[in-house]
């Protein structure tokens, strides 16, 4: 006995198949009338109105009430005016007819109900068609579909005759058959007499099969068209654009007078007794996740844990250096989150690999970074929020006319909303990612000069860069591929509005980078912290020299505080090997002597795993 579910499965593919069995006849039978022959006169004048003539032969294999004309109506993004319709037979006499606007098309249904036709009939078309103004400002065009894809039969055979109001560039014609899947000129042939294109198709025509016509002409070519619509949104953009770029301004000549408030205070103590990843969101207004490793390697100066630095080699090719942690006793603090964290480490483990768990950790790392942020901001608040706001505000109001800006510009090229939004979106994200991360770029180098680093750095950019470059030289080929570059950048508002808001995007993300503003009431706070930073950036010899009498560990007690400021490099320079000669008992390397600077590297390297 079979399955029940065995049943319905075969009752399932049973009733597909008779659906597929009875469609398909129904599907092969749709088309029933085809065309003899197609031919099409079109004569342009110089004010750009196309007057147009097609001599339609169609067969009926059975009664019907007759055919469909579509015209589409819609170029360069406005609706068109068609006017003068007629449709008669051989010997001029007039058929029924209705028009109709269908989405973009308009439709002359010709014949009726009351009057059937079968077998061979002829229908004469006659229209204007006024194609208006271009939206080119440096160049004037003919871009006509002279049999468009909307005929739903096969078309035996289709000549054409152009005739345009004045001399052009023969070698600029291109006519070419076009069905959505090929791109194809060698079913016709054509020539050129005087003013006059003339052709005709070496092939039946399938159904949605479509013949264009492309000639680019110098500008002017057209005289007196009827003007386009007027578009308001570059003139929008380019009003929003100046406004972005003086707030921002303002906001950085703001930034930079409440910088001028700031007195250091010289101290050798970090203030408030701030561990360096505290120091750092105090200093900066910033703290990466990363930074929050800085902590392991303060810990270890306090004697809680202990760093092995390994060299490991990556699928047995790439060597990198990676940090064995060890706890060696309970960590003393007053800070839970900073109890917390270390407890989430070890329970890894009590010797843990930092390259192995690094996701795991930079996952407690990101609620020790929130616990900092809201520790410093309630107890000092030390930042004025309004001002951050508005900067933030400005960064995201600056990517979105980014991704405006560009969608208006493919969006002159293609005419297409979906694309143009779809891959403005895209190409500005790519412009964003890729200067956002040269920013990073260029502050990490101060942090990591490893190959590994730098190889890491070159393969991102070399495939973003790549995506760009190829966007670009396709958008400049397909927009050049007749005219100059300078022309096109000199008479298009289009493109000088996207070539300018690159630029300007660039500058209001600098201006707007790091850029914060201190509250009046926290400035004595403010300027211990820049004090801590400027002893540890410019504190000389002489007076190391007695501080070194104070704190002998003075070099390692700060060298955290100098990582996370990003002037670690300065700070072990001030040290001379005789005053570090040997490594702390928390460090070990396999090396024969102890290097100061190798070993400040890899503290520094810490809080980029």
């Amino acid at each position: 006995m079979k399955p029940r579910y065995i049943n319905q499965i075969i009752k399932t593919l049973l009733v597909t198949f008779l659906f597929i069995a009875v469609l398909t006849p129904l599907a092969l039978t749709e088309e029933h009338y085809n065309i003899k022959s197609y031919d099409i006169n079109i004569s342009i004048s110089k004010n750009n109105i196309y007057t147009v003539t097609e001599k339609v032969v169609v067969y009926f294999s059975e009664e019907s009430t007759g055919i469909t004309k579509k015209i589409p109506i819609k170029f360069y993004n406005y609706e068109h005016k068609v006017f003068n319709i007629n449709v008669t037979d051989e010997n001029n006499v007039f058929y029924n007819y209705v028009v109709e606007k269908d989405g973009n098309y308009l439709d002359i249904k010709i014949g009726s109900t009351d009057s059937l036709v079968h077998g061979h009939n002829s229908y004469i078309i006659s229209y204007s068609y006024d194609m208006g103004e271009d939206i080119y400002g440096y160049m004037d065009e003919i871009h006509w579909s002279i049999l468009n894809s909307t005929w739903d039969s096969t078309i035996y055979k289709c000549t054409f005759n152009i005739e345009l109001p004045s001399s052009f560039e023969y070698s600029k014609i291109n006519i070419y058959l076009n069905d959505l899947k090929k791109h194809d000129d060698s079913s016709i042939i054509w020539d050129v007499r005087d003013n006059i294109i003339f052709g005709n198709t070496i092939r039946p025509l399938d159904p949605h099969e479509e013949i264009t016509v492309t000639i680019p002409l110098p500008e002017k070519y057209f005289t007196t068209t009827t003007a386009k619509p007027k578009n308001n949104f570059p003139q929008i953009l380019i009003i929003t654009i100046c406004i972005l770029l003086v707030v921002t301004f303002m906001s950085f000549i703001e930034f930079k007078i409440n910088r001028r408030k700031i007195t250091p205070k010289v101290t050798f103590n970090p203030p408030f007794n701030l561990n360096c990843a505290e120091a750092k969101y105090f200093f900066d207004y910033a703290l990466d996740v990363n930074d929050v490793n800085a902590l392991i390697v303060q810990w270890a100066t306090k004697g809680f844990v202990k760093i092995e630095v390994k060299l490991t080699k990556h699928f047995g090719l790439l060597k990198y250096n990676d940090f064995f942690i060890t706890k060696l006793r309970d960590i003393a603090t007053e800070d839970d989150y900073e109890k917390v964290f270390f407890d989430e480490i070890f329970s890894l483990g009590e010797t843990i690999s930092l390259y192995k768990n690094k996701f795991k950790i930079k996952k407690s790392a990101y609620k020790v970074r929130n616990c900092i942020i809201s520790k410093i901001d309630k107890l000092y608040n030390p930042f004025n929020i309004l001002y951050y706001i508005r900067v933030k505000a400005l960064k995201y109001i600056a990517a979105f006319v980014l991704i405006l800006v560009v969608s208006n510009f493919f969006y002159f090229i293609t005419y297409n909303i979906y694309f143009s939004i779809f891959f403005g979106a895209l190409f500005s994200l790519v412009i964003h990612w890729i200067y956002i991360n040269l920013l990073e770029t260029q502050n990490n180098l101060k942090k990591n000069k490893s190959t590994k680093y730098l190889i890491s750095y070159i393969i991102k950019f070399g495939s973003s860069l790549s995506l760009l470059l190829i966007t670009v030289i396709g958008v400049i080929l397909n927009l050049t591929s007749s005219l100059s570059l300078p022309l096109i950048i000199s008479t298009d508002v289009n493109i000088q509005i996207l070539l300018s808001y690159l630029i300007i995007y660039i500058l209001i993300i600098m201006f707007t980078a790091n850029t914060f503003k201190v509250n009046t009431k926290a400035l004595e706070n403010i300027n211990e912290v820049t004090g801590f930073v400027f002893f540890l950036e410019r504190a000389d010899a002489e007076g190391l020299v007695a501080i070194l009498k104070e704190n002998p560990n003075l070099f390692i007690d700060l060298l955290p505080y100098s990582i996370l400021f990003e002037i670690h490099d300065i700070w072990s320079s001030k040290f001379k090997m005789e005053s570090a000669s040997a490594a702390p008992d928390w460090y070990t390397f396999a090396s024969s002597s102890f290097d100061i600077n190798k070993f400040t590297a890899h503290m520094a390297e810490i809080i980029q795993v």
